[in-house]
């Protein structure tokens, strides 16, 4: 694996690709760890890859390895995993599409974006102890502003960090109430219909969960921004029906 990963060229990145990807499929609860404990360093070194499919390739492959077999990138977090994830979470790689009439917008980046924190999702659940939790929450609030998909990845990283470091949140809080305002009381399209109303619902709902579990750090409501910020809620009515399904559902729960 050491020859195809550290390969370069145009000529070798569907190589490189493949490489990553088999190994996404040996990472199983009962993986032999001995014999891919072997690979690890030169695999990690793939999440800077030129190609951003191979990169892409090789952040699956990680939150993969961090859900079913953690030990394996532990000791390599903080001098391969946390740099490159943290600085793939800012990655924006836009280019404009001529369609004629009109021009489009793509981000290379966001595909890359997204699966960086699905990373930090997963290190939550599996490598808690090891997550420098204030270090990360500057790249969380630049995710609550990213586009839908990693909006409300970071909506769920943050209930979690709510929960763990509570602390650290209420240090951070202006930087996270801004984003969470926006996107909450974003006015849908006119031109919206069928799933993309739907789709606009669930990434109100989706930050209205984040805003659940931040009104549940304990002497939070002292804070006059986040009065403030819950006042706002409370008078719009479907804000406020759906902040209390939501925290009825989780009662349930």
């Amino acid at each position: 694996m050491s020859e195809l990963c550290s390969a370069g060229g145009e000529e070798t990145k569907l190589t490189r690709w493949t490489a990553i990807t088999a190994l996404k499929s040996c990472m199983t609860a009962d993986a032999p760890v001995a014999v891919l404990s072997e690979h690890m360093t030169v695999f990690l070194r793939m999440l800077s890859d030129s190609d951003l499919n191979v990169r892409k390739a090789a952040l699956l492959t990680l939150n993969s390895t961090l859900h079913a077999q953690p030990g394996l990138i532990s000791g390599n977090l903080d001098d391969l995993v946390f740099p490159v994830l943290y600085e793939v979470t800012k990655l924006k790689l836009e280019r404009k599409i001529d369609l004629g009439p009109f021009k489009h917008t793509v981000d290379d980046g966001l595909p890359l974006r997204k699966a960086a924190f699905a990373c930090m999702d997963t290190l939550l659940d599996t490598l808690l102890e090891r997550v420098d939790i204030p270090a990360f929450l500057p790249f969380l609030c630049e995710g609550l502003k990213d586009s839908e998909d990693v909006a409300m990845l970071s909506h769920k990283i943050l209930a979690k960090v709510c929960q763990v470091q509570p602390g650290a949140v209420l240090s951070a809080l202006d930087s996270i109430l801004e984003p969470l305002d926006k996107r909450i009381h974003k006015k849908p399209k006119g031109s919206q219909v069928g799933t993309e109303v739907e789709r606009a619902k669930d990434l109100v709902r989706s930050g209205l969960r984040g805003v659940d579990a931040l009104s549940r750090i304990p002497d939070i409501d002292k804070d006059k921004k986040f009065h403030d910020f819950m006042a706002k809620i409370g008078r719009k009515d479907q804000l406020s029906a759906m902040l209390e399904a939501i925290r009825a559902e989780r009662k349930t729960d």
